[in-house]
């Protein structure tokens, strides 16, 4: 089975894939039962900044 999910993603380039992954990664934070919980692009922003001491 291994060898088959590599060989299907061979046909895609490394630009693809990143943005599979972040549709991926986005996919699993999104709310899907409350649209309006989920992080805009503001807040990846604030996510990424380290917290204040």
């Amino acid at each position: 089975m291994e060898q088959g999910v590599v060989r299907f993603l061979q046909k895609y380039d490394d630009a693809e894939l990143r943005v599979l992954v972040r549709i991926l990664q986005d996919s699993l934070q999104a709310s899907w039962v409350n649209p309006q919980a989920s992080p805009g692009p503001d807040d990846e922003a604030r996510e990424a900044e380290p917290p204040s001491v």
